[in-house]
C-alpha cells in the first residue's frame, strides 16, 4: 500500500510540474489598463497604462490575472480581458551605430523583404509602437502607419529570438 501511495504522489507531482506557464507577448487592448501590485483589485494600484496596443510579456497566470513585464523590466498584474490578440512590438536598437548624425536619434531599417540585400524603403525611430503581422527566423514583418515591412528581430521588442508564426 505505501508502494502505491508513493507511486500516485510522484505521478501528481509530474503532472504538477508539466503544467508550467509559457510566457508569450502579447498588447493591451484599451487605452488605460490598471497594473496592480498583486492579483485581485483589491490589490493596490502600482501605475496605469494609458496607450492602446502597448506591448507587455506576459511571465505568469493566477486564475484571471496575468503577470507582466515591460520593456523597462517593471512588474505587476493585469485582468485577462485587458489583451488584445493584435501582437505588438517597440523599436530598439541593441547598439548605436545606426544613430543620425543630426540629432542622435537611432533609427531601424525597414525593408521590402526579409533580407538584408532587399531595398531600404523607409527608418523607423527607437522606442516607436508597431503591430508585428508574423516573425521568421531572424526577421519580422511589421506595420506602422500604414506602412508594411521587413526589420530584423534584433530591432524588436516583443518576439523572441527563435519565435516564429503568422497571422
Amino acid at each position: 500500500m505505501k508502494i502505491f501511495i508513493a507511486f500516485i504522489i510522484v505521478i501528481i507531482a509530474n503532472i504538477s510540474f508539466a503544467e508550467k506557464f509559457t510566457p508569450y507577448y502579447a498588447s493591451i487592448k484599451f487605452s488605460e489598463v490598471n497594473v496592480r501590485k498583486g492579483p485581485n483589485s483589491r490589490y493596490p494600484i502600482s501605475w496605469v497604462y494609458k496607450k492602446k496596443g502597448e506591448p507587455l510579456e506576459i511571465i505568469a497566470q493566477f486564475e484571471q490575472w496575468y503577470r507582466i513585464r515591460d520593456i523597462t523590466g517593471d512588474e505587476g498584474w493585469v485582468k485577462s480581458i485587458m489583451f488584445s490578440k493584435k501582437r505588438g512590438g517597440i523599436i530598439i536598437q541593441p547598439n548605436n551605430k545606426n544613430k543620425s548624425k543630426n540629432n542622435n536619434k537611432s533609427f531601424a531599417k525597414l525593408y521590402r523583404k526579409p533580407d538584408e540585400s532587399s531595398k531600404v524603403f523607409a527608418s523607423i525611430e527607437s522606442s516607436k509602437r508597431v503591430f508585428i503581422k508574423q516573425c521568421k527566423k531572424q526577421w519580422c514583418q511589421i506595420e506602422t502607419n500604414k506602412t508594411i515591412g521587413w526589420i530584423e528581430k534584433k530591432y524588436l521588442w516583443g518576439t523572441y529570438t527563435n519565435e516564429e508564426f503568422k497571422k
